[in-house]
Formats: C-alpha cells, structure tokens, sequence
C-alpha cells in the first residue's frame, strides 16, 4: 500500500514538474515579446506580453495549490522536494511581475513619446540580452541539464549587476549633462530595475535545480 502510494506521489510530482518547466519557457517566450516591443515601439507586441506573464501568474497560483495538496501527508523527504518546486514556481511569478513592470514602463515611454539616448537604448538592449541568456540557462537548469549550470547562472547574475551598476552611473552623468530629461530618466531607472529583478529571480530558479531552499 505504502509503495504504491509513493509510485503515485512521484507520478504526480513528475507531472507537475514538466509544467513548471513549461511554464518557464513560456516566461521566456513572454520576455522576448515584451523586448520585442520595446525595440521596435509595438505597443500591441507589449499588450501580449503584459498578458502572457498576467495568464503564468494565474497558472503559477493554481500550480502553487496543487503541489501544496500534493505534500499533504507525505513523509519528510518527499516533501522537501515539493517544497523546492514550490519555491521554483514563486520565482517564475515573481519573474512574471517583473516582466508586467518592464512592459508598462515601455507603454509609458511609447504613450507619452519620450525619448531615450542611444546610449540609454543600447544599454537595455545589452542588458535584456544578458538577462535572457541568464533566464534560458536558468530553465535548462530545470530541465536537468549540465550539472554546473546552477553556478553558470550565479557567475552570470553576478556579471549582470556588476553591469547594471555601470549602466546607472552612466546614466547619472547623462542626467547631470542634461543629455537625459527627467521622465526619460524615471522610465529608463524603472525598466533597468525591472531587469535587476529579473535576473535575481532566474538566479533563484536556477537554485532549484539543486533543491535549495528559494523561498526565503
């Protein structure tokens, strides 16, 4: 009795986690869409993916209840391994709230016609590149690839804001030159904080790979 009830425990395990990883590669298709229409002023490519991470934090709140019931009963060990997918599934809704941060902030810039430097819009196309590196990685840490790829994306992450670091003491001696106006400066501050996030969250996913403790 005991050892069909574990079979059955891992079956539903195993299930849930092919939709955590597939509710991770769906947040990094939703990431592209929203770089997408940054770059190329698509509001409509920004309404989508506002969207998509608004439908992955329904989906990661209804994942969420089910490996809660799930653990329900179990003995220590399998439960600490729920546990870790449960704290896989709030990094990806925690990545999902960045991503609708990012894309509301790049509306307002479309909205309101403001301008950003070359230099400013280089810097965020450099650093969604890094970020999305860091996020792919980050799921194929999920997927059970190369057993370094959780320190590959920490190493990363820490590059990432070592670099955004130098991007907001860039932008502060823009501001002081005057070669960047005030709201610029706000937008600008708010998608490169929206990208910070982003990056501290996929570091954290990654840690589940290894079932680390993510939650806290």
């Amino acid at each position: 009795m005991a050892e069909a009830a574990r079979r059955e425990f891992l079956s539903h395990r195993h299930t849930r986690s092919e939709e955590i990883c597939g509710m991770a590669e769906r947040i990094a298709r939703v990431f592209r869409l929203a770089m997408e229409g940054f770059g190329r002023f698509r509001a409509e490519s920004l309404r989508q993916a506002l969207e998509g991470g608004q439908a992955v934090e329904r989906e990661a709140e209804r994942l969420t209840a089910s490996l809660v019931a799930l653990a329900g009963g179990r003995p220590d060990g399998e439960r600490a391994g729920v546990q870790s997918d449960i704290g896989a599934v709030s990094q990806l809704k925690l990545i999902s709230g960045c991503i609708e941060d990012f894309c509301e902030s790049a509306m307002a810039k479309i909205k309101e016609g403001v301008l950003f430097s070359d230099d400013a819009f280089k810097e965020i196309e450099d650093l969604h590149a890094e970020v999305e590196s860091l996020l792919h990685n980050a799921v194929q840490a999920m997927r059970g690839g190369e057993g370094n790829l959780s320190s590959t994306v920490a190493e990363k992450g820490r590059a990432v804001e070592m670099m955004i670091n130098n991007f907001s003491i860039e932008h502060e001696k823009r501001l002081i030159s005057g070669a960047c106006e005030i709201r610029s400066s706000a937008i600008f501050l708010d998608i490169l904080d929206a990208l910070r996030r982003i990056a501290g969250h996929a570091v954290a996913l990654a840690r589940a790979a290894g079932g680390a403790d993510i939650t806290a």
